[in-house]
């Protein structure tokens, strides 16, 4: 919105998603990447091609700094620090030293490597903190739920929908098989 774009509709929710995966990163020092970024381009499909500058890191910057929006919330790093000491003692090294990132959002460039920059300046100083970020991250709880599943429920696999099985019917195959 600031340079003008209005990206308000699904399909523009759509382009939105996509500049995020092609052009957005984390950086490690905020303050020195908004002196120092260039802008780059992204063609929209209908071939208008528009400027992406700081955008394509202050977005993001949201996840450790929340009050940019308005929000009075902590950033992930002290969700995740604080989410630790609150953990038995003799646990939160071994804690510190296993933080996984998961999700598509953790695909952010960058985004690993903050969060652990960040988390060893809040943790205590004997601690050696180390960030995880296994290369299936993206749909890592969905993984996980299905494994959890499928240990707990026996049954769980007569509810998987094959590909085949939804493109032939379609969206309604999910009432079919689950309800």
């Amino acid at each position: 919105l600031e340079r003008g774009y209005n990206l308000s509709t699904e399909s523009h929710k759509e382009i939105a998603r996509d500049i995020k995966e092609k052009l957005c990163y984390v950086a490690e020092d905020f303050e020195h990447e908004m002196s120092n970024h260039h802008c780059e381009q992204y063609e929209m499909p209908d071939g208008q091609v528009i400027d992406i500058g700081n955008e394509r890191f202050r977005c993001p910057e949201v996840l450790f700094n929340p009050a940019m929006l308005g929000l009075a919330a902590d950033g992930i790093h002290v969700m995740t620090y604080k989410s630790i000491m609150k953990c038995d003692v003799e646990m939160r090294e071994v804690l510190f030293g296993n933080v996984v990132v998961s999700g598509g959002t953790s695909m952010l460039p960058g985004l690993p490597e903050r969060l652990q920059k960040e988390i060893t300046a809040l943790a205590p100083r004997n601690v050696k903190v180390k960030t995880v970020a296994p290369s299936d991250r993206k749909n890592l709880a969905f993984l996980g739920a299905a494994s959890l599943a499928l240990t707990c429920f026996p049954d769980f696999k007569q509810f998987f929908i094959a590909k085949e099985e939804y493109t032939t019917v379609g969206k309604n195959i999910v009432h079919h098989k689950c309800f």
